[in-house]
């Protein structure tokens, strides 16, 4: 059976005139739909402009850098930096709570949807859904991972559009649930952070209150990048889904899919995208 098209999701033109309204925590979710942007977004706020305190959700566990001196423990391999022994055994409800009561700003670098309810502000990537579809299948590939293992690129794809990866949701979902939360979350286009990475993020930093430095050093090059961990830097470019979505997109017949690989779920992915007229 057909799905419905459901109704586009509306991007504001003008996403960095976010207000700022004090009494927030100091959180700050770098959030976006996997494959998007929020990895440059991370980099750049790292080697660019010297923020170290930063943090990942993975799967089910909060992994943090850069914490107060005092927190020293040997680093564990879901917590990347010292926790202490009271502190070690906290939930990752618990370890945010006690982030939120901190004076300094911590990065937490997230696609998991839960996170979009909170209250906490939030610098939200958004990336043109069809490449972030494209960038994601080869991803899970790279990855081998086990849900998409032994599927074809485009039979992939098909899976990510819908029903997507539970914990993240699919493109639209994600994108929703980001642009219509009532803490200030500017918008960061993907064309802009390649465009001018520095820039684009100071101004999204500056819409939820937060002065970032000078910048006192450069991003890595991508070629490095690349050649260090292909499969995590795979292209860094726009409209690669030219090329790699099939049109018209063939209809997938394994059962398993649930749905369709058809025009309509692309038109749509085009028509919600952040380059799209009108948008």
């Amino acid at each position: 059976m057909r799905r419905s098209r459901r109704q586009s999701i509306r991007i504001p033109r003008d996403s960095h005139e976010v207000p700022y309204r004090p009494g927030f925590s100091m959180i700050v979710w770098v959030a976006s739909y996997p494959r998007s942007g929020s990895t440059l977004t991370m980099l750049t706020l790292f080697h660019a402009y010297g923020q170290l305190r930063m943090g990942s959700i993975f799967h089910e566990n909060l992994a943090l850098g850069g914490l107060p001196p005092d927190w020293t423990i040997p680093p564990r391999s879901t917590r990347l930096a010292g926790l202490p022994p009271a502190v070690a055994t906290l939930s990752n409800d618990q370890l945010l709570d006690l982030l939120r009561e901190r004076p300094e700003v911590y990065y937490i670098r997230t696609h998991k949807l839960n996170q979009a309810s909170t209250s906490d502000a939030a610098i939200h990537i958004v990336r043109d859904g069809r490449d972030s579809i494209v960038s994601h299948a080869h991803f899970v590939g790279g990855r081998d991972v086990p849900r998409f293992r032994g599927l074809s690129l485009q039979q992939r794809m098909a899976k990510l559009i819908w029903p997507g990866i539970k914990s993240y949701g699919h493109w639209s979902r994600s994108v929703e649930a980001w642009c219509e939360r009532d803490a200030p979350t500017p918008i960061l286009r993907f064309e802009e952070l390649l465009t001018d990475p520095l820039g684009a993020i100071r101004v999204a930093c500056e819409a939820i209150g937060i002065e970032l430095p000078i910048p006192t050093g450069g991003l890595p090059e991508f070629a490095n990048l690349h050649e260090q961990n292909p499969v995590m830097y795979r292209k860094g470019q726009t409209g690669a889904w030219q090329t790699e979505i099939p049109s018209p997109c063939r209809r997938v017949s394994s059962e398993s899919m649930r749905t369709e690989c058809e025009s309509s779920v692309i038109d749509r992915l085009a028509a919600e995208s952040p380059g799209a007229p009108g948008r």
